[in-house]
């Protein structure tokens, strides 16, 4: 179970990033509304919540964003995801069993992998939405590519 539940969360992290090269420079700082979040900080705040899980529970887990070349939002925000994915993936091995009780939440290892992804998908929605009501609306090709789960499952990367 515990391989399941590292797999669908590997396939998470590889739908956010898809996601998020789908997006250009001037989508990044669209907000769906005055004063609201632009993308970016949707994006980045899908990290930061990781983070803050962490922090408490795990913080050995959690390295500074190492020195990056981005030269953009976009890439820096690749980052960002990808290093707080690899922080839970790490946890998620630490505890190693599905059942795992994970400290300050009221649930078991699975769930709180539920509860991160069901958080990105909620911010990935804002994001297509956010882009749709700037003039950056997604191609059909890219929007049905959030839904393919099957798709970017690591499973099917590391076999291509």
């Amino acid at each position: 179970m515990i391989d399941s539940v590292l797999r669908n969360w590997q396939t998470n992290n590889n739908i956010n990033r898809y996601l998020v090269d789908q997006i250009t420079p001037e989508g990044s700082g669209l907000a769906a509304v005055d004063r609201g979040r632009t993308v970016e900080q949707i994006l980045l705040h899908m990290a930061d919540v990781r983070r803050k899980w962490l922090a408490p529970i795990a913080p050995e887990l959690l390295k500074t964003s190492a020195p990056t070349n981005a030269t953009n939002a976009m890439e820096k925000i690749q980052v960002e995801l990808q290093t707080t994915a690899a922080a839970i993936e790490a946890f998620i091995k630490k505890l190693g069993n599905s059942e795992a009780k994970v400290p300050g939440f009221k649930a078991d290892l699975s769930a709180f992998v539920c509860y991160l992804m069901t958080h990105d998908a909620h911010h990935r929605g804002q994001v297509v939405l956010t882009l749709r009501l700037g003039g950056q609306r997604l191609d059909s090709k890219a929007a049905y590519g959030l839904w393919d789960w099957a798709g970017r499952s690591v499973a099917k990367i590391q076999r291509a």
